[in-house]
Formats: C-alpha cells, sequence, structure tokens
C-alpha cells in the first residue's frame, strides 16, 4: 500500500465524517424545529 493511496483514504473517511457531522446537524435542527412548532 502506498503513502498516496492512503492517504486518499483517509481523506475519504474525514470528508465521511463531516457528512455524518452534517446530517447528525440537520437532524438536531430539525428536531428543534419540531419542538418549536409544538
Amino acid at each position: 500500500m502506498s503513502k498516496n493511496s492512503r492517504h486518499k483514504i483517509v481523506k475519504k473517511h474525514k470528508l465521511f465524517v463531516k457528512q455524518e457531522d452534517y446530517i447528525l446537524q440537520n437532524w438536531i435542527n430539525a428536531l428543534k424545529f419540531v419542538n418549536i412548532e409544538k
């Protein structure tokens, strides 16, 4: 495994984590919104 391909995987993983964070944030915002609407 070359250093370069490993770097790509790390980059991909970081991007994936960012996406997960974003989805989680959207969920939290949606829940807050629902609570306000009640």
